[in-house]
Order: structure tokens, then sequence, then C-alpha cells
């Protein structure tokens, strides 16, 4: 492809994931932190507008003035992948906190994720070729794992972001010495300030380099086409670059942890049965909504800066062939007879996956046939017991 310095191809994607301490407030990610996906939709969100309603002789539009700017949507699907090492915490560690609301390690043994009352935000930094997106204040409202007979361990998060910012790609418009020290902040002369945004982290040769101001986003002291530097970045050292020296966002180069399960390593159990199943998967609702409403005391602030964790809903669906065995399904879903789910994956130590939903009922499975087999299809609604106890995602 003979433009591919300058158009975009769509697989040089990389993605990490940040666990906040201060909710919104962006965290930089270490290599670790990588998440290898199958596919991710994060886009710039538009600010809401109000049109112009004042009565004029011309039947034109004149005007429309930005309000708020609603939360960012996101989405991520990846396969599930254990540390390698019992006690370590699998790829999308702070995705799955978000997601159940609390991580407990036992060192050698386990990391677990148990559903709590709150959820915990991070941060999401999306390179997508030549350009990376920071998503901040992220929250997993919907988690979907999915396991069936073939192919491999897949879950997908749907959530939102208070404010996502972008880095592009570019050149200094004049040379910079090693002055200012690291730490302080300076306007320099870029080819496109428009490229960057507050708080982007950009690299010049090995020095990173935070931004702190841009002239597009009316920053006090700068001039047309200047961004605002603050040098030596994450602990990077200060050096002198040339005019025309490139400008790229910064991440770290990023390592993957482990490996995908193949679906076929899973074993279904209901009321401590084995069960052979088709299909099995499990939907994580959490009923969150963000703080858009409120007007804020700084009103320059127009992105959201909390969120609500609302009424969860646990439930998923099942597919098996229908046995002989299988018509007390029925008497079971009209009497909501509470069972035991558990699905386990893998078989070695620090490769093993278990989900477990303790207080499950069934609806009224569906029969379907062809002239070969017959098959069940039913839904389920896992429901807690002391509470915050509808499901756990655990790694062994």
């Amino acid at each position: 492809m003979s433009t591919g310095t300058v158009i975009g191809i769509g697989r040089n994607k990389k993605v990490f994931a940040k666990k906040e301490t201060v909710v919104g407030t962006l965290v930089i990610p270490a290599a670790g932190d990588m998440i290898v996906v199958n596919s991710v939709e994060l886009q710039v969100p538009d600010a809401a507008y109000v049109e112009d309603g004042a009565a004029r002789s011309s039947r034109s539009a004149f005007n429309r003035y930005p309000t708020n700017t609603p939360g960012a949507p996101f989405k991520l699907q990846h396969y599930i992948r254990p540390s390698g090492a019992a006690g370590t915490a699998p790829e999308a560690d702070c995705v799955f906190e978000s997601a159940y609301g609390t991580k407990t390690i036992v060192g050698s043994t386990s990391v677990a994720y148990d559903l709590a009352a709150t959820q915990p935000s991070f941060s999401l930094y999306l390179k997508e070729d030549h350009t990376v997106y920071v998503a901040s204040g992220c929250y997993v409202d919907k988690l979907a794992i999915k396991k069936d007979n073939k192919g491999l361990l897949e879950v997908t998060e749907d959530g939102k972001a208070f404010s996502v910012l972008w880095t592009g790609t570019g050149a200094l418009g004049i040379a910079i010495s090693t002055t200012p020290a690291s730490g302080t902040e300076e306007w320099f002369l870029v080819d496109d300030d428009k490229k960057y945004c507050i708080g982007s982290h950009i690299l010049i040769d090995t020095e990173q380099i935070q931004v702190t101001g841009t002239y597009w986003e009316g920053t006090a002291g700068g001039t047309a086409g200047q961004i605002k530097m603050k040098r030596g970045h994450n602990s990077s050292t200060v050096a002198t670059h040339l005019i025309s020296a490139p400008i790229t966002p910064w991440l770290p180069t990023g390592t993957e942890t482990g490996v995908p399960l193949a679906a076929r390593t899973g074993q279904l159990t209901i009321a401590a049965a084995a069960i052979p199943f088709l299909d099995v998967d499990c939907n994580l609702e959490n009923g969150i909504t963000q703080n858009e409403d409120e007007v804020p005391v700084d009103p320059a602030v127009t992105t959201p800066s909390d969120y609500f964790e609302g009424d969860r809903k646990v439930s998923g669906k099942l597919s098996i062939y229908h046995r002989k065995t299988d018509a007390k399904w029925f008497a079971d879903s009209k009497k909501q007879v509470r069972k035991a789910m558990v699905i386990n994956f893998g078989t070695v130590a620090g490769k093993k996956v278990t989900i477990t939903n303790g207080y499950c009922e069934f609806d009224m499975p569906k029969k379907s046939a062809d002239k070969t087999v017959q098959k069940l299809d039913g839904s389920y609604r896992a429901f807690g017991s002391a509470g915050n106890d509808e499901t756990q995602l655990k790694f062994t």
C-alpha cells in the first residue's frame, strides 16, 4: 500500500488499560498493562447542541450552540488470557476489576474478581497506527463471556468514559535545546497544534513530553501553532532536538500476558452434576449511568465527572442436547429451583478460569430439532444470597 505512511492501517492497534487512583484522572500505563484485542471501538464524543430557535424572516438555520459533551462509549473484545502463574493477575486485570468491583489475590494460588457495591475506574489508551486516543474515567457497564464447543474463550466489555483526547504524529516547527529543565514548561512551535490535546503524552527521540497547553484549546500564553510542553516527563532525559524532528504519540512497547484458553477445555456443572453442553454464556450488566445532568461548580467543565452504579443483572444462555433425563428442567423452571452453576476452563495451574454463579434460576427451555437431533435452548438468571454474590470470576 503506497500511502501506508499517511493512511492508518486498521490492524495496527494497541490497547492499554490502567486502574485510576482518582476517578477521571489519567494514569500512565506500563508495558504489562497491554490488552491484545480482537476488536476495539472508541470514538471521540461530539458535543450536544441546541438549535437556535429565534424567529427570523429567513427559513435558514443560522446557529447551534454546544451545551455539554456526553460520555464516550467504548467496546473491547478479547480472549481471556490467564497469566500462566497462579496468584498473578491475568491480562485485562483492571478491566475485570472495574466490571466486578473488587479483586482478591491469594499469593501463588488465585486471583478472584467479586461483585461489590462500587466499581473502580480505569484509563484506556488506544493506539490506531499514527494516532493515540486516551480515555479517562472508564468503567465497564456490561461484560459478556461466551463459551461454545469450538474456538477460544472470549469476553466483551462495554462501557463509557468521561472524555477522550487524541495525540497525533507530527514534527517540531523549531529547534529546542535542553532548556528548560526537566519538569518545567514552555511553549514551542509544531507543525500543527490541533494534532494534540492538553494531557497528550508525546515522544521526541527518547524524551517523553507532556502537553500542558495548546493554542487551539485557548491556553493562555501561546501563539498560533504552539503547544506548551512539560519536558522530561515520566523520568525521561531532556535532550536537544532539531527543527522538523518527528513527534510521535508515546506509549509503552507493551508485553503480552499469557495465552488464550481453548473453549473445549471447559466443564459445566449444575448442582454439582457435570452437564455436556453446546453453548453457554454469562452476562453481567451493572446498570451504570453517568452524571451528565448536573451543572458543575466550574461551568467550563462540560464532560461527565462521576457515575452511579445501578441495579445489577447476571444472566446467560445455555444450549444442550435433549436427553431422556432432561425433562426435569421443565419442572425446575416451574418451581423456580435454584442451583449453583460452575464453569471451569483449563487444567494447568496458572492457566485455569472458573465462573461461579451460585444461585441460578432457569427459565423454561425451548425445544428445537432437526431430523438428526433434539436440543434444549434455555436461559438463566443468577441471584444474590447474602448480596454481591451472584457471580465470581476466578483465576487459579
